[in-house]
């Protein structure tokens, strides 16, 4: 996939052109924004042109050769992609866990130390870097320092303040990615669900920038008979209803990783309002959701900070 391939995120694309043309070929890049918008598709596409036999000088990968073919479909033996599906299986546990550990990095930085099989470059993409504990943060900052030439790490999250700094500040790069703009969107759907262009507006629309939140839409069926200004995501049943299950599980990860999402959600839709319409509200509204994040990292009951961020944005209603 070449960056020009990155459809929707054409100033991310242009950065990583730019990057790439420039002969630039940092070690430890962050891809940042909300899932579902294509920080993702543009790590895959970075790491794809490291690993690219014949890459375009301007776009990255060719897209034609074996390196590409294996890349694309997710078997190049030196690429690895670090999620909690990968930690999962290595650990061959059968377990869900909510955070990736410190054993599952030493592993992986085992595996990539040693020289690539097929060409000059190894690449590691953490998806959801957020998820990495504290400790793993920590155990990777010496990594990351004295990682081989050769090693390429692509961190994949939401936000940088959900990073250590220590960690971010070792960044040869940060690519933000927005939320998708609804024609772009609108045409994702159509090429990839096949929906007629009414449907795929309307579900671009209603799922406010994210790929991901309007595919898992479409596989519900269902679609809101009407937009307007209010933040989106915040219905007061449904949210009584996620804090009565996460008070029974208090500080447990499964709780955090619930209440975090139902944040990821709201956090989207006030991003894509703001976009269309600034108004000191929206700015309260974001405020407010990144001192919830900040309440939740620091092991704040989970019903608890939700019940705080909703009265909130009650009150900036």
């Amino acid at each position: 996939m070449s960056f020009s391939g990155i459809i929707g995120q054409e100033r991310a694309a242009g950065i990583l052109g730019k990057l790439w043309a420039s002969g630039a070929r940092p070690q430890f890049l962050l891809f940042l924004g909300l899932s579902g918008v294509g920080r993702k598709r543009g790590a895959s596409a970075w790491a794809q042109a490291l690993l690219c036999r014949e890459p375009d000088p301007l776009d990255g990968a060719c897209g034609r050769c074996p390196s590409c073919a294996q890349a694309a479909k997710g078997v190049h033996p030196d690429c690895v992609t670090v999620d909690l599906a990968y930690q999962e299986q290595r650990s061959g546990k059968g377990t869900s866990a909510q955070h990736l550990g410190v054993d599952t990095l030493r592993e992986t930085v085992s595996m990539l130390r040693r020289r690539p099989f097929s060409g000059a470059h190894s690449v590691c993409i953490i998806d959801g870097a957020e998820d990495l504990t504290p400790a793993a943060q920590v155990a990777l900052l010496k990594i990351l320092e004295e990682s081989p030439a050769h090693c390429h790490w692509l961190w994949v999250a939401v936000s940088e303040d959900r990073l250590l700094p220590t960690i971010v500040s070792r960044a040869g790069m940060k690519i933000y990615f927005q939320p998708l703009a609804e024609d772009a969107l609108t045409v994702i759907l159509t090429r990839q669900f096949g929906l007629s262009e009414e449907r795929a507006r309307r579900t671009a629309r209603a799922s406010h920038g994210s790929l991901e939140q309007a595919a898992r839409m479409i596989e519900q069926g269902g679609l809101p008979d009407h937009q307007d200004d209010r933040a989106p995501g915040y219905s007061p049943h449904e949210a009584y209803n996620l804090s009565q299950r996460t008070a029974r599980f208090k500080n447990a990860a499964s709780a955090r990783k619930e209440v975090a999402g139902f944040m990821d959600e709201l956090e989207a839709g006030v991003l894509n309002l703001w976009r269309r319409r600034p108004t000191r509200g929206h700015f309260q509204k974001l405020e407010a959701l990144l001192q919830a994040r900040r309440q939740l990292d620091a092991n704040v009951t989970p019903a608890l900070v939700l019940e705080r961020l909703l009265l909130a944005f009650d009150e900036k209603n």
